[in-house]
């Protein structure tokens, strides 16, 4: 299984290239069986933290692997790995003992089982928090949650070891005494809970805007201590899954609300630049109209960011499909191949690779790329004693050109 770890602050909706040039730290590694449970993810995530990455802004792509129902091993084997990888336990289409190792090594990507302080140890817990959401759908929101979701977060976190960020938007958190705090708490949190509710508010707000409005205003009262703003956060994940805006949870709005203080977001994109839009709380700070305004601009420019990188995959599908039409003496696994180079232009193919990854005859691997070749989908050259395929520079106007003929 291949796995690439690429650290940044903007994961959503990017295409891969423009993803890898803002990248500050990137690997490629490969775990199998082994590799897996001789502790490779975990090397690498430290190396990685040793050149500057930060593990809270670290993602990691999968790429095929045998999966659970199909990889059969032998039970004390299986158990083996499950000791050392828990998670990656499976069952065979027949019954037999299996792992998974996509799942391995997402829970060891995830868990890292010894995170290494207590921000890592925050995240990791998140991500935790974050897959339990679906089982609390049916579950009213109410103090008693909140306080859950937060002893998950702060499971196995020293509190006082962790550093408060300064909120944006123009959300000043407020600074109150500690005694005052506590007295307005409870009534925060009814508030709230009520408000996810629909027991509460406008009742114009659309779900939409109380989404929104209900990560901020963890942020704005703090009403939980440190982590405020992170079972916010989860809180607004649940009310849409609740609502049915899941994909709410995925746009990059976090990005786009720091892009706009930085003054690289300005109108007409949005109503208010943030000088702007500070002066309009500051005169009216019970007048949530400008805060309703801007977010849902923020939510907006983030939506069609996504719709248009949808589109643009989609567009790419409908011209491989057409192209696999005109030409059906292409098998499955060079289609594979035709769809990852036009979806990566700078992807590389080799003749090892790709009979590994499909479990064939070195031949036969051998000449579905040399039949590519021959048809101009890819070039090869050679580098040492191995071929190396990369996509034509015109792959994009060939499969063009073949649709339209």
């Amino acid at each position: 299984m291949n796995i690439l770890i690429l650290e940044d602050e903007v994961l959503a909706a990017r295409q891969t290239v423009q993803f890898l040039e803002r990248a500050g730290v990137v690997a490629a590694a490969h775990a199998g069986r082994q590799g897996l449970a001789d502790g490779v993810l975990q090397t690498v995530l430290s190396v990685m933290a040793r050149l500057g990455a930060s593990p809270a802004r670290t993602v990691a792509a999968l790429g095929p692997a045998a999966c659970g129902r199909c990889y059969e091993l032998p039970a004390p084997m299986a158990d083996e790995v499950e000791a050392l990888v828990p998670g990656s336990r499976a069952t065979t289409r027949q019954g037999t003992a299996s792992v998974d190792l996509a799942a391995g090594a997402e829970a060891l990507l995830h868990m890292d089982k010894a995170p290494q302080s207590a921000i890592e140890r925050l995240v990791t817990n998140s991500f935790s928090a974050m897959d339990q959401l679906m089982e609390l759908v049916d579950e009213p929101f109410s103090r008693e949650l909140f306080s859950r979701l937060r002893e998950l977060l702060l499971d196995g976190v020293d509190p006082d070891a962790l550093k408060m960020s300064p909120p944006g938007m123009g959300l000043v958190a407020f600074d109150y005494e500690d005694q005052r705090i506590a007295e307005s708490t409870e009534r925060q949190l009814a508030y709230i809970a009520a408000y996810a509710n629909h027991e509460a508010g406008d009742e114009c707000d659309r779900p939409l805007l109380r989404a929104l409005l209900i990560a901020d205003v963890f942020r704005f009262y703090r009403p939980l201590g440190i982590v405020s703003s992170q079972v916010g956060r989860l809180v607004a994940r649940l009310y849409e899954l609740k609502h049915d805006l899941p994909v709410v949870g995925f746009l990059p709005i976090s990005r786009a609300k720091l892009e706009w203080e930085q003054g690289l977001i300005v109108p007409p994109a949005v109503s208010y630049t943030p000088a702007e839009y500070q002066t309009l709380m500051v005169r009216s700070p019970g007048d949530l109209t400008a805060y309703h305004t801007l977010s849902t601009e923020l939510a907006l420019l983030t939506l069609r960011e996504v719709e248009r990188n949808v589109d643009s995959w989609e567009r790419r599908d409908d011209e491989m499909r057409e192209v696999l039409r005109q030409d059906p003496l292409l098998n499955q696994r060079q289609r594979a191949i035709l769809a990852r180079a036009l979806r990566v232009p700078d992807a590389e193919f080799n003749i090892r690779y790709h009979k590994r990854n499909h479990n064939v005859a070195y031949t036969t691997a051998r000449r579905d790329l040399l039949e590519l070749a021959e048809k101009g989908y890819l070039l090869m050259e050679q580098r040492g004693k191995a071929f190396i395929f990369v996509g034509a520079p015109k792959l994009q106007s060939l499969v063009r050109e073949r649709t339209v003929g």
